[in-house]
């Protein structure tokens, strides 16, 4: 973002990382599916698929917010991250 307006840039920075955290708690959540599965030793297309999903869908994320600037990029990172301090803190709390 090359914007002259730095307030905007930094309303949508934090957009972009709350919307990233979204999608990082949706990765995390597949990726514990994935998990099930794999120990269950069932279902080997559901792995599959999951684990094409999860990370097509990281992929397709930081990719797109590649395009926008290293500012969104870190942005997205950034939320992507926090997701996975929430997902780490649970499974602890769970196990």
């Amino acid at each position: 973002m090359n914007g002259s307006d730095p307030i905007a840039t930094v309303a949508i920075a934090l957009a972009v990382a709350a919307g990233s955290m979204a999608l990082g708690l949706a990765y995390f959540y597949a990726l514990g599916r994935t998990v099930d599965a794999l120990l269950g030793e069932r279902h080997t297309a559901k792995v599959i698929g999951l684990s094409l999903l999860r990370l097509g869908g990281a992929i397709a994320l930081l990719t797109v917010l590649a395009q926008f600037g290293p500012v969104m990029l870190l942005s997205g990172f950034a939320g992507f991250l926090g997701a996975r301090m929430i997902a780490t803190r649970q499974a602890r709390r769970a196990g």
